[in-house]
């Protein structure tokens, strides 16, 4: 077969990506000071009610740096969901603090304020929200959750860029929200990151923090002990663009999730539930087979087809850096779920004609 591999995910770089970088490399402002990281995170801010927003070098420094500015730190507990990528619970690692393992939904994939309270100790100072694969939890309830315990609401909405819950953006609700810039996201600057934040004074505690801890005002006096996690101008030059174009990738995408959605409705397969009053912005679109099948071996015959699929995260509490961390709980959904999930290629740019040839295949595999 001649046909060229279909991936899983690539990133669209077809609007001011390269006019902008350019003037970067003409202009010499090429490392992390320069207009465009400004830009990048003016605009983001005002993309999401103007909130504080902090760039950094990748997803997984935004949400080290998050827990960091928050006080996060030694002798904390904070609550993480089973399902989801090591990025999160490693921040947690990195920031001192003890994580504590929650199942997922067996329907929404993603932790339920109603299962996390049963979780809360005495040493419970934060709970991580994932959005997982773009789709939104019940923020409201984990809000509610949060006041009621004084504890602070972190949103990893890495995977969520531009979901909505209620009408607003995701990463609006919490103490601080996390975004990823990484390659196969909704809008890449290569690698990158940011952090929103609800108060401005943390806000500017994590500037210092990501600027190794100097002093705003003395250039090269260290206040603190910070962290070198500054995003390039040129990574910030890169997100300009792509926040340019972040309507039309979330259009394309919620455009490809449907055609799935329709043309699978009659295999016997499982979707994510959405909360009814979320959009998913469809970074990735992934089902759950019939148990009665080899997810396995569904993936190698899309794989001769020349079509990538990618399997789900592994379960936190099943890989051996964090296996003591399941303290004998059952995790009978993000199990489940990970064993018989399968993600297919969900890319802005996948073309009316890729999208054709994986519906039929999928199709035809599972009717053999």
């Amino acid at each position: 077969m001649n046909r060229k591999i279909i991936p899983v995910l690539e990133p669209m770089l077809n609007g001011n990506e390269m006019a902008y970088v350019e003037e970067c490399i003409n202009t010499g402002w090429v490392s992390s000071k320069g207009k465009f990281v400004n830009k990048f995170e003016s605009m983001f801010s005002s993309l999401h009610n103007n909130l504080p927003s902090v760039s950094t070098s990748s997803g997984t420094t935004a949400l080290h740096l998050a827990l960091e500015s928050l006080g996060v730190g030694k002798n904390d507990e904070v609550i993480v969901p089973d399902l989801t990528f090591a990025a999160t619970i490693n921040a947690v690692f990195h920031c001192g603090a003890t994580p504590i393992l929650v199942d997922v939904g067996e329907d929404s994939w993603n932790i339920s304020a109603n299962t996390v309270e049963g979780f809360i100790t005495n040493k419970t100072r934060a709970i991580i929200i994932v959005h997982l694969y773009g789709q939104p939890c019940n923020i409201t309830q984990f809000r509610q959750l949060a006041d009621k315990y004084n504890l602070l609401l972190i949103e990893d909405s890495a995977e969520a860029l531009g979901s909505t819950y209620n009408g607003d953006l995701v990463g609006t609700h919490g103490d601080a929200s996390i975004f990823s810039f990484f390659g196969n996201k909704i809008i890449t600057t290569g690698e990158g990151g940011m952090v929103l934040f609800k108060d401005e004074e943390v806000a500017n505690k994590a500037v210092i923090l990501r600027d190794h801890g100097m002093s705003k005002n003395n250039r090269y006096w260290n206040e603190v002990i910070g962290y070198n996690y500054r995003m390039t101008n040129i990574q910030a030059a890169i997100g300009v663009a792509q926040l340019e174009c972040l309507e039309n990738f979330i259009e394309l995408k919620l455009g490809i999730t449907e055609r799935y959605i329709s043309a699978f409705s009659n295999i016997d397969i499982k979707i994510q539930k959405k909360h009814p009053e979320s959009v998913n912005s469809s970074w990735l679109f992934g089902f759950i087979i019939n148990s009665r099948m080899d997810k396995l071996v569904f993936m190698d015959q899309l794989k001769k087809m020349r079509i990538e699929t990618r399997e789900f995260f592994h379960p936190l509490h099943m890989q051996p850096a964090y296996a003591k961390f399941s303290k004998g709980n059952k995790f009978n959904n993000s199990e489940r779920i990970a064993n018989h999930g399968i993600c297919l290629p969900s890319s802005s740019g996948l073309s009316l004609s890729d999208q054709d040839y994986i519906i039929e295949q999928v199709i035809s595999i599972y009717n053999k």
